[in-house]
Protein backbone atom coordinates (compact mmCIF):
# COMPACT_ATOMS: atom_id res chain seq x y z
CA UNK A 1 0.00 0.00 0.00
CA UNK A 2 0.97 3.60 -0.95
CA UNK A 3 1.24 5.07 2.08
CA UNK A 4 1.19 9.02 2.89
CA UNK A 5 4.75 8.87 4.10
CA UNK A 6 6.93 7.32 1.39
CA UNK A 7 4.76 9.70 -1.00
CA UNK A 8 6.06 12.46 0.94
CA UNK A 9 9.70 11.20 1.18
CA UNK A 10 9.23 10.28 -2.95
CA UNK A 11 7.43 13.66 -4.04
CA UNK A 12 10.27 15.94 -1.60
CA UNK A 13 13.31 14.67 -3.29
CA UNK A 14 11.82 14.81 -6.83
CA UNK A 15 10.61 18.51 -6.08
CA UNK A 16 14.62 19.42 -4.90
CA UNK A 17 15.99 18.30 -8.14
CA UNK A 18 13.41 19.55 -10.62
CA UNK A 19 13.64 22.93 -8.72
CA UNK A 20 17.54 22.57 -9.20
CA UNK A 21 16.80 21.85 -12.57
CA UNK A 22 14.61 24.70 -13.54
CA UNK A 23 16.60 26.77 -11.45
CA UNK A 24 19.11 26.87 -14.17
CA UNK A 25 18.84 29.86 -16.54
CA UNK A 26 21.43 28.30 -19.26
CA UNK A 27 20.09 25.22 -21.09
CA UNK A 28 22.90 23.03 -22.35
CA UNK A 29 21.97 22.74 -26.08
CA UNK A 30 25.46 20.74 -26.76
CA UNK A 31 27.31 17.87 -25.01
CA UNK A 32 29.02 19.23 -21.88
CA UNK A 33 29.31 16.18 -19.69
CA UNK A 34 31.82 14.10 -21.83
CA UNK A 35 34.91 16.01 -21.19
CA UNK A 36 34.86 14.78 -17.87
CA UNK A 37 37.31 11.53 -16.87
CA UNK A 38 35.58 11.51 -13.20
CA UNK A 39 32.58 11.24 -11.31
CA UNK A 40 31.13 11.47 -7.72
CA UNK A 41 27.33 10.11 -7.40
CA UNK A 42 24.79 10.21 -4.34
CA UNK A 43 21.23 9.30 -3.76
CA UNK A 44 18.29 7.36 -2.83
CA UNK A 45 17.56 3.98 -4.22
CA UNK A 46 15.13 0.99 -4.16
CA UNK A 47 12.02 3.66 -4.78
CA UNK A 48 10.03 1.21 -6.54
CA UNK A 49 9.89 -0.64 -3.49
CA UNK A 50 8.49 2.04 -1.85
CA UNK A 51 5.60 2.12 -3.60
CA UNK A 52 4.61 -2.05 -3.26
CA UNK A 53 6.01 -2.65 0.48
CA UNK A 54 4.92 -2.34 3.94
CA UNK A 55 5.15 0.91 6.14
CA UNK A 56 8.63 -0.92 7.37
CA UNK A 57 10.00 0.46 4.00
CA UNK A 58 13.13 3.03 4.33
CA UNK A 59 14.99 3.68 0.91
CA UNK A 60 18.44 3.00 0.75
CA UNK A 61 21.25 5.36 0.26
CA UNK A 62 24.18 4.84 -2.50
CA UNK A 63 27.22 7.10 -3.32
CA UNK A 64 29.74 5.70 -6.33
CA UNK A 65 32.92 6.76 -8.67
CA UNK A 66 33.62 6.45 -11.76
CA UNK A 67 37.06 6.76 -13.54
CA UNK A 68 37.31 7.27 -17.30
CA UNK A 69 40.07 4.90 -18.71
CA UNK A 70 41.84 4.49 -22.17
CA UNK A 71 39.40 1.78 -23.56
CA UNK A 72 36.24 4.44 -23.62
CA UNK A 73 34.47 3.41 -20.63
CA UNK A 74 34.43 4.06 -17.22
CA UNK A 75 35.52 1.92 -13.80
CA UNK A 76 32.75 2.26 -11.12
CA UNK A 77 32.49 1.06 -7.57
CA UNK A 78 29.79 1.90 -5.30
CA UNK A 79 28.30 1.24 -2.27
CA UNK A 80 24.44 1.41 -0.88
CA UNK A 81 22.64 0.78 2.07
CA UNK A 82 19.69 0.86 4.37
CA UNK A 83 20.41 2.15 7.72
CA UNK A 84 18.27 1.59 10.95
CA UNK A 85 18.73 1.42 14.59
CA UNK A 86 17.18 -0.29 17.35
CA UNK A 87 17.41 -0.31 21.31
CA UNK A 88 19.13 -3.46 23.12
CA UNK A 89 18.52 -3.56 26.50
CA UNK A 90 20.69 -0.38 27.61
CA UNK A 91 22.80 -0.45 24.10
CA UNK A 92 21.31 0.83 20.61
CA UNK A 93 22.17 -1.60 17.78
CA UNK A 94 23.19 0.25 14.47
CA UNK A 95 21.85 -2.01 11.05
CA UNK A 96 23.20 -1.67 7.92
CA UNK A 97 20.59 -4.20 5.87
CA UNK A 98 21.88 -4.81 3.43
CA UNK A 99 25.33 -3.63 2.94
CA UNK A 100 25.72 -3.69 -0.77
CA UNK A 101 29.40 -3.15 -2.48
CA UNK A 102 30.10 -3.24 -6.22
CA UNK A 103 32.67 -2.98 -8.74
CA UNK A 104 32.44 -2.73 -12.96
CA UNK A 105 32.53 -1.08 -16.11
CA UNK A 106 30.11 1.29 -17.73
CA UNK A 107 29.61 3.15 -21.54
CA UNK A 108 29.13 6.54 -21.77
CA UNK A 109 26.38 7.72 -24.76
CA UNK A 110 25.78 11.71 -25.10
CA UNK A 111 23.00 13.35 -26.97
CA UNK A 112 22.77 17.38 -26.09
CA UNK A 113 22.64 17.52 -22.49
CA UNK A 114 21.11 13.90 -21.70
CA UNK A 115 23.11 11.63 -21.50
CA UNK A 116 22.57 7.23 -21.42
CA UNK A 117 24.54 4.53 -20.11
CA UNK A 118 24.38 0.27 -19.80
CA UNK A 119 26.78 -1.39 -17.50
CA UNK A 120 27.51 -4.10 -15.25
CA UNK A 121 28.59 -4.92 -11.72
CA UNK A 122 30.08 -7.75 -9.87
CA UNK A 123 28.57 -7.29 -5.92
CA UNK A 124 28.96 -8.24 -2.31
CA UNK A 125 26.52 -8.14 -0.03
CA UNK A 126 25.58 -8.50 3.52
CA UNK A 127 23.52 -7.92 6.88
CA UNK A 128 26.25 -5.27 9.07
CA UNK A 129 25.04 -5.06 12.42
CA UNK A 130 27.50 -2.53 15.38
CA UNK A 131 26.52 -2.04 18.88
CA UNK A 132 28.65 0.69 20.90
CA UNK A 133 32.05 -0.85 21.26
CA UNK A 134 32.00 -4.11 20.08
CA UNK A 135 33.23 -4.77 16.29
CA UNK A 136 31.29 -4.99 13.15
CA UNK A 137 29.28 -8.27 12.90
CA UNK A 138 27.93 -9.10 9.31
CA UNK A 139 25.94 -12.72 7.69
CA UNK A 140 23.54 -13.38 5.03
CA UNK A 141 26.54 -12.75 2.73
CA UNK A 142 26.05 -12.92 -1.03
CA UNK A 143 27.84 -12.88 -4.30
CA UNK A 144 26.95 -12.52 -8.22
CA UNK A 145 26.49 -10.23 -11.03
CA UNK A 146 24.27 -6.93 -12.07
CA UNK A 147 23.74 -5.83 -15.40
CA UNK A 148 22.31 -1.71 -15.40
CA UNK A 149 20.69 0.73 -17.18
CA UNK A 150 20.68 4.58 -16.15
CA UNK A 151 20.17 7.79 -18.02
CA UNK A 152 21.01 11.42 -17.10
CA UNK A 153 20.04 15.04 -17.60
CA UNK A 154 22.84 17.96 -17.28
CA UNK A 155 21.64 20.47 -14.76
CA UNK A 156 24.72 22.83 -15.59
CA UNK A 157 28.07 21.84 -17.09
CA UNK A 158 29.56 19.24 -14.28
CA UNK A 159 26.32 18.34 -12.61
CA UNK A 160 23.15 15.88 -13.77
CA UNK A 161 20.21 14.34 -12.26
CA UNK A 162 20.45 11.16 -12.75
CA UNK A 163 18.40 7.65 -12.47
CA UNK A 164 19.10 3.96 -12.40
CA UNK A 165 18.19 0.49 -12.37
CA UNK A 166 20.10 -2.61 -11.73
CA UNK A 167 19.22 -6.04 -10.59
CA UNK A 168 21.16 -9.02 -10.75
CA UNK A 169 21.42 -12.70 -9.75
CA UNK A 170 23.70 -14.16 -7.24
CA UNK A 171 24.34 -16.51 -4.49
CA UNK A 172 23.06 -15.69 -0.74
CA UNK A 173 24.34 -18.07 2.40
CA UNK A 174 21.38 -20.03 3.85
CA UNK A 175 20.30 -22.88 5.98
CA UNK A 176 19.01 -25.81 5.39
CA UNK A 177 16.81 -28.36 7.79
CA UNK A 178 18.14 -32.04 7.48
CA UNK A 179 15.94 -33.86 10.30
CA UNK A 180 17.37 -31.94 13.89
CA UNK A 181 20.66 -30.85 11.72
CA UNK A 182 21.02 -27.54 10.06
CA UNK A 183 23.14 -26.81 7.35
CA UNK A 184 24.87 -24.26 6.01
CA UNK A 185 24.11 -23.70 1.84
CA UNK A 186 24.58 -20.95 -1.02
CA UNK A 187 20.88 -20.56 -3.10
CA UNK A 188 20.36 -18.70 -5.88
CA UNK A 189 18.45 -15.67 -5.47
CA UNK A 190 17.63 -12.30 -7.44
CA UNK A 191 19.48 -9.37 -6.18
CA UNK A 192 17.53 -5.80 -6.71
CA UNK A 193 20.44 -3.40 -6.10
CA UNK A 194 19.11 -0.12 -6.93
CA UNK A 195 15.39 -0.77 -7.85
CA UNK A 196 15.21 2.76 -9.36
CA UNK A 197 17.33 5.28 -8.11
CA UNK A 198 17.42 8.84 -8.22
CA UNK A 199 20.24 10.97 -7.40
CA UNK A 200 22.63 13.66 -8.51
CA UNK A 201 26.28 13.13 -10.35
CA UNK A 202 29.21 15.81 -10.14
CA UNK A 203 32.09 15.84 -13.09
CA UNK A 204 35.12 16.71 -13.01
Amino acid sequence: MFTIRRFSILLGFLFLSFTISWSQHDRYKTDSLSKFNRSFGYGISNLLEGITMSNAYRPQVYFDYAQYSSKKFFYRASISFNYSRSPQGNLTQHDFIPFNFTIGVEKHFYKNNFYFLVGGDLFYSMSLRKVRLSPFQGDDYGVGIAPYVGAGYALKENLSLFMQYEAGFGYFRDFVGIGNITRQTAVLRFAPLRNISLGLRHFF
